[in-house]
């Protein structure tokens, strides 16, 4: 069984304009998410760990191995 990485996360709420726009500062936040922690070294562990059995060279089977990984042990909470 596999555990998701704890991660220390701060909390910061900030208000995100309505339509096109928010769509746009979602991504943004999103993607400095994805560089902040793109690199740590459990979540890299984890990546390794689960696409391990997958087969050399396979990218496609790769992204659907941690796919799969992240929808069946990572939980969402819907944000208040």
């Amino acid at each position: 069984m596999f555990l998701a990485p704890e991660i220390s996360q701060t909390s910061l709420r900030t208000h995100l304009s309505d339509g096109v726009s928010g769509v746009f500062e979602t991504l943004r936040l999103m993607r400095q998410l994805v560089d902040r922690y793109k690199t740590h070294p459990l979540i890299r562990q984890t990546a390794i760990s689960v696409a391990f059995l997958t087969p050399a060279h396979d990218e496609v089977s790769e992204v659907e191995a941690i796919f799969s990984f992240v929808r069946d042990h990572i939980r969402y909470t819907k944000d208040v």
